[in-house]
């Protein structure tokens, strides 16, 4: 097997990390763009004229869904810096 065919996987391989790796960012900046816009319009539309315990159901679902972003965004991370170094050893097989 030649040079230049025993490095087709690792072309592919490289190929489809940065594709993943533009996925990743590409929904980070979607959560970043959506929560705020949606926080906002939840808060302006539900805050008027409710009562205590409405505004503390709607706050706990608020603090529900932070967290549940949050722990999204803290997997995201994490794939993202593995597919950063994958990324990287394809690099140096590569010879990139």
């Amino acid at each position: 097997m030649s040079n230049a065919n025993g490095q087709e996987p690792l072309r592919l391989d490289y190929a489809q990390t940065t594709d993943y790796l533009r996925t990743l960012s590409d929904t980070r900046f979607k959560l970043l763009a959506i929560v705020p816009t949606i926080s906002g319009a939840a808060v302006a539309f539900l805050s008027r004229g409710r009562s205590a315990g409405e505004l503390l159901a709607v706050g706990l679902i608020g603090l529900a869904a932070t967290l549940g972003v949050m722990l999204y965004e803290v997997r995201n991370t994490q794939l993202y810096d593995y597919a950063v170094r994958r990324a990287k050893k394809l690099e140096t097989r590569l010879g990139s």
